[in-house]
């Protein structure tokens, strides 16, 4: 029987193997009489899984592209008393997360607040709440794809001792994993430098006389496109590479650079952490779905043109 620790293992290799944007891919030179096993096939699925993600990644972004709203549902008719029937809820929608993963929600996900707020200590939810500020309680709704092995078979055991009937996944699905989080930080996923580049006029003067004349030619909105387009050529630095970040080895830090920002619920007027869940209800709730990355389509572009 698998255990838990061997149903993440899947999700951990996966984070791994995709927060790594700089090693060159690999795939398989299949020959004639060459003998090929199971290392042949998971390198070809590597390559083509870190393709396709690397260029989702570098050249559509990351955030929500469509749906994925974050709502609040309740008893209306408990506006003004404890409401234990309160449900965080995650809408269908399409995104790509942080490391360039698409992230297809198919059905609506919730999780109920006073259970999630219950297994939570005070000193979990404190990093939520400024008392200097206000009494406002923040809790951080993120999301991010997840490997998650599915279809399990019997098959040979490969350790001494192992058990009489062992078992591996066939297959791996496509998952996504949602967070809860208090904190009042602001969250903006931008792990890569090509990401967050500071474009402006300080690049102009890079410009070579022949790129000057180019640009003084054209006309006022495209000299502007161009611009902007020039700027990125002359972004980097010969001391910042374009996927150069340090630290981003270990699994912790991939998952927490994985994670895009869905929404931020509040819960306001909250005096005591310890007893939260006796005074929550529709009331007290507000939902900002706006702090989240969008990526634009291109049909979302050229209606935008159009216009």
């Amino acid at each position: 029987m698998m255990s838990d620790n061997d149903s993440l293992r899947f999700d951990r290799d996966s984070l791994e193997t995709d927060i790594d944007f700089a090693s060159p891919l690999r795939r398989v030179s299949y020959q004639a009489g060459m003998l090929l096993g199971v290392e042949a096939t998971e390198s070809e699925q590597d390559y083509h899984r870190r393709r396709l993600i690397r260029h989702q990644y570098w050249f559509n972004g990351y955030g929500t592209l469509l749906g994925m709203a974050v709502t609040v549902q309740g008893d209306e008719a408990k506006i003004d008393e404890q409401d234990n029937s309160l449900s965080v809820h995650v809408s269908p929608g399409i995104g790509i997360d942080g490391l360039g993963r698409e992230l297809m929600v198919h059905e609506p996900y919730c999780i109920n607040l006073s259970d999630w707020l219950a297994s939570k200590t005070a000193v979990e939810l404190a990093s939520g709440i400024n008392r200097s500020a206000d009494n406002d309680l923040r809790l951080l709704i993120s999301i991010r794809y997840q490997d998650t092995a599915s279809g399990l078979q019997p098959t040979m055991a490969t350790a001494l001792n192992d058990s009489t009937d062992p078992v591996s996944p066939s297959r791996i699905k496509d998952c996504i994993l949602l967070d809860i989080v208090a904190t009042r930080d602001d969250i903006k996923t931008k792990p890569w430098l090509a990401h967050e580049l500071d474009l402006n006029d300080s690049q102009d003067e890079k410009f070579t006389d022949l790129e000057q004349i180019e640009l003084d030619k054209l006309a006022a909105n495209d000299k502007d496109l161009m611009t902007q387009q020039a700027r990125l050529v002359y972004a980097l630095t010969k001391d910042a590479d374009a996927q150069n970040q340090p630290d981003l080895s270990s699994t912790e830090i991939a998952e927490k650079v994985a994670l895009i920002a869905l929404a931020e619920l509040r819960i306001s007027d909250v005096d005591d952490l310890e007893n939260l869940t006796e005074k929550l209800n529709l009331q007290h709730i507000s939902i900002n779905n706006l702090i989240r990355p969008f990526i634009q389509s291109n049909a979302q572009i050229a209606n935008r043109r159009a216009t």
